[in-house]
């Protein structure tokens, strides 16, 4: 049976355009003959951006919590299920061992919590326990979490227009933008991290990250539609420093940082010398501080039996819904998860940064798990890339550790009700199709069959277009439809034959 590599399946890792991006930004300022500005100093200098990259910009230190705050219970003596029955084709090195696979993926911290005990634990890759890495786009999930507070305490409110922070969003049609819309992505800002590679390499290495903010133009209604943008968490970043009166770095230490006990000094990176915080993608943060992270979410918002966030925050992040936009990102978290039940009944979700950065949470099963390293891992067989999908091997080491066998060697048992017809409320009708052991699906507008490949027990998918087809079935385990998720909008699909 064929599983999708992941040479995509977005990978969600905001994240692939910044090599290609550089590279042009590169060729630009090799063009230019007078003297280079310092985003281009920066981008020369320092290529691609790296974990590792602590010293290219100036950073607010954000001190370890003195607060006695028990995490987890360290257990030596267990074990993670064998590799090989959670690696999912997944393993391109074939590696007989995770520790070598971890090696070889260029992963440098790789920890698993169930049930508040940490099961395993490793360093690689000449990284330790007190490495403060940059977690890239995982530090959104600390900046929406600090929203979510900044919301409970009455500073910001969802429907809050932000030109009331930003007086020139006021002076044209930005100023329909609400605080919802900058935590769904569905700004309608001129900027997506997928297509505009360019303006995300700048936005990354600018040094006074604000004039960017400042005249970002809007390309269609807010609310109309989801594209990820690092820019609309700068945004909301700004909204709530001016909301709460406090830099972010400090809220950031206020209200997670000493609550939460963490362990290690964290680092929030600037644009310049006491410039702005970098919260699209900026914080440098040891890998058990991440896990305790996720141990709160994993807990309803509840730290030693404090209410810190609001379980409702967290309820309407895992909430799959089809109401408001894309299903697959909430409140920075993405929801496009390894499914092995029906869509909407999952409960997981994870924040993803570049080259694989990894948080992972299952309220339901409390589990946590963390990912970091160089890169996400992978070969070049036959001029194509394929890099490990950490989703996919995240999401089938929770299935086991949940005491369930690994489904993705089930699928067949159920797979022979998936080809037929299926038809949604606008009566488009789309064909799944099964042919030896080739999938695909026919739809009357498209002159070919599209080509699929599991991508988890639940769904089928095609790894260029990032169109993905999610099983549903009925209590007595019978296909009645699908979930059709084009990466901005899933629709159902009711089977009619």
């Amino acid at each position: 049976m064929k599983i999708v590599s992941s040479r995509m399946y977005r990978n969600r890792n905001p994240k692939s355009p910044f090599f290609t991006s550089l590279l042009l930004l590169l060729l630009l300022t090799v063009a230019i003959s007078t003297a280079m500005c310092t985003i281009e100093k920066r981008i020369l200098k320092h290529k691609i951006p790296s974990i590792t990259h602590t010293d290219v910009f100036p950073a607010d230190k954000i001190s370890r919590s003195h607060v006695s705050a028990p995490a987890f219970v360290f257990c030596d003596t267990c074990q993670l299920p064998p590799f090989m029955q959670w690696s999912n084709n997944q393993n391109v090195y074939n590696s007989l061992t995770l520790e070598d696979f971890l090696e070889k993926t260029n992963t440098t911290a790789f920890l698993v919590a169930k049930n508040d005990t940490i099961i395993y634990e490793k360093y690689l890759n000449g990284q330790t326990q007190l490495t403060a890495n940059v977690i890239f786009s995982i530090t959104k999930s600390f900046v929406t979490t600090l929203a979510g507070m900044a919301i409970t305490e009455g500073y910001i409110d969802m429907e809050e227009p932000v030109a009331g922070f930003i007086p020139n969003f006021a002076e044209d049609e930005r100023k329909l933008i609400s605080i919802k819309h900058l935590l769904h992505m569905t700004s309608g800002l001129d900027f997506d991290d997928y297509e505009d590679g360019l303006k995300l390499a700048r936005l990354y290495y600018h040094n006074n990250i604000k004039q960017e903010v400042y005249k970002a133009p809007l390309a269609y209604q807010p609310g109309s539609r989801f594209a990820y943008k690092s820019i609309e968490i700068q945004i909301l970043g700004m909204c709530m420093e001016q909301a709460t009166g406090t830099r972010m770095s400090d809220y950031l230490k206020q209200r997670i940082w000493d609550p939460l006990g963490m362990e290690y000094n964290a680092y929030f990176t600037l644009d310049s010398e006491a410039g702005d915080a970098r919260m699209g993608g900026g914080l440098r943060v040891c890998s058990r501080d991440l896990m305790r992270l996720g141990k709160l979410y994993a807990h309803g918002g509840k730290w030693n039996g404090e209410q810190l966030l609001d379980p409702t925050w967290i309820d309407n992040i895992a909430c799959r819904t089809l109401d408001d936009g894309w299903y697959g990102y909430s409140k920075g978290w993405w929801l496009d998860t390894y499914l092995t039940s029906n869509f909407y009944e999952a409960q997981d979700f994870y924040a993803a940064g570049f080259n694989g950065q990894f948080l992972y949470i299952n309220p339901a099963t409390n589990t946590v798990i963390v990912r970091q390293g160089l890169a996400k891992g992978g070969k070049t067989k036959g001029g194509n890339k394929t890099e490990t999908n950490w989703n996919i091997l995240i999401g089938s080491l929770n299935e086991l550790l949940d005491g369930k066998p690994n489904s993705m060697h089930r699928v067949m048992d159920y797979a022979w009700q998936f080809p037929g017809v299926y038809v949604n409320e606008d009566s488009q009708h789309i064909e799944i199709v099964k042919k030896g052991e080739e999938w695909s699906v026919v739809r009357k507008n498209k002159k070919k069959a599209l080509p699929l490949q599991w991508f988890c027990p639940r769904s089928l998918f095609n790894d260029k277009t990032w169109e993905r087809f999610m099983i549903n079935m009925n209590e007595q385990q019978v296909i009645d439809g699908l979930y059709y998720d084009n990466g901005l909008r899933a629709t159902y699909y009711k089977k009619v034959e």
